[in-house]
């Protein structure tokens, strides 16, 4: 058989000796392909279609590391689907829910897992380029990316990344989980997980806007009391009415008392070097630890329209600034000199780390292309000059040199 090939054919059941009836099957299409990264297999149960991101649907799945030296795995699971703009393209991102926790390719072990399809990121690039920047920086957790080829209920369904979900927990998000009975005290203070999200009312999410009208949801606790929704709700405003007062760049009473402000300024960076359209539009998330005052900007997410990405609504261009008029928050830390200077620290200890990041970009891109070239099919596309490892990488080498010297 020849690869990425359609075939179409039937079968029938054996005639008995001496009998001369056969019963055909439908006529049946199969897409052929030689998967050449780890294969996820997944099975429904009664090969169900998965329809929605609010019902789980039974399944159970096999890794197959295919040569990768990762361990295979086997187990149960839920399936959904997820995401937003997403989730309407054609090839579909998942959430995944093992029954049993477990480590995947070398990810610490967890029952919780995202597999993101990258319809917009045909490269399968720009997420990992973000999460590599980010693990160069001081961020506390920034999530693990493997590419696999999946195949759901038997057929062939392209590259993915499997990736670690966002949530709390001692090895994603460290802050404490809260629970209905957390409603005064310094328990009542943490541990909370937000996301600056603009779909918070099309979604339905629990949150609330800001006086500025900034819309942040709340991940966790899940679901909240009504005292941890007032507390949380409070204590945001209350950053916010600091960040906005005639002291805000007061080191007592001014916004650092609510701001983590290097790993702001190391979320700002990433963002900023990645020139992400989703920057505090979706996809921002931040934390509050139990006992601490101060708003933890991280980890990074949803980098699939950054870096130059041909789906991108807005201009992409290298160099210029992106990010410093963003959103209200940013928009007002960008006035305090003493901010300004933060951020050309941060990027003085992080640009060396990162220097070679394109050229390992271009390698992997590279070793990447066969099983693209298997998504391609699969898909019906053809690769824009865009997601070519090489644009990808030179895309970001003139950026990584421009903002070196503007910053220097």
């Amino acid at each position: 058989m020849t690869p990425r090939t359609v075939y179409s054919f039937r079968v029938r059941d054996a005639a008995a000796p001496g009998a001369h009836g056969t019963t055909w099957s439908p006529p049946i299409t199969a897409f052929y392909v030689e998967p050449k990264l780890p294969v996820l297999r997944i099975d429904t149960t009664g090969r169900a279609p998965i329809l929605d991101r609010e019902n789980y649907v039974r399944a159970t799945m096999t890794l197959d590391p295919n040569g990768s030296g990762f361990a295979p795995y086997s187990g149960t699971l839920d399936i959904r689907g997820r995401g937003n703009s997403t989730w309407v393209a054609p090839k579909k991102p998942y959430r995944l829910r093992l029954d049993t926790k477990s480590p995947l390719m070398g990810i610490a072990s967890n029952r919780h897992w995202a597999l993101l399809a990258n319809y917009n990121d045909k490269s399968q690039l720009r997420s990992y380029a973000a999460g590599e920047v980010s693990r160069a920086t001081g961020l506390d957790f920034t999530p693990a990316y493997r590419h696999v080829e999946v195949i759901l209920n038997g057929r062939y369904d392209g590259v993915y990344q499997l990736t670690e979900h966002i949530r709390g927990g001692a090895d994603r998000v460290d802050i404490e989980e809260m629970g209905p009975e957390d409603n005064s005290g310094v328990e009542l203070t943490g541990g909370y997980l937000l996301e600056i999200d603009e779909r918070l009312e099309e979604n339905d999410e629990p949150g609330f806007r800001t006086q500025h009208h900034v819309p942040v949801v709340v991940k966790e606790p899940d679901p909240m009391t009504p005292e941890q929704r007032a507390y949380i709700t409070g204590h945001v405003a209350a950053f916010e009415n600091a960040l906005f007062s005639s002291s805000f760049a007061d080191p007592v009473v001014g916004y650092r008392h609510y701001l983590d402000e290097n790993a702001f300024a190391d979320h700002y960076l990433v963002h900023e070097i990645a020139r992400n359209q989703d920057t505090f539009w979706s996809s921002t998330f931040f934390s509050k630890q139990r006992g601490d005052d101060r708003l933890v900007f991280g980890p990074m997410w949803d980098f699939d329209i950054s870096m130059g990405a041909a789906a991108a609504p807005r201009t992409l261009d290298p160099t210029g600034w992106a990010h410093r008029g963003t959103g209200r928050w940013l928009q007002r830390i960008f006035t305090d000199p003493t901010f300004v200077t933060t951020v050309e620290q941060r990027w003085a200890a992080l640009s060396p780390r990162i220097a070679d990041l394109p050229d390992r970009l271009e390698a992997l891109g590279d070793s990447l292309q066969p099983a693209i070239a298997n998504d391609e099919s699969r898909w019906g596309y053809e690769l824009e000059q865009h997601d070519t490892p090489q644009y990808v990488a030179d895309w970001l080498r003139t950026r990584l040199s421009w903002i070196g010297d503007e910053l220097a």
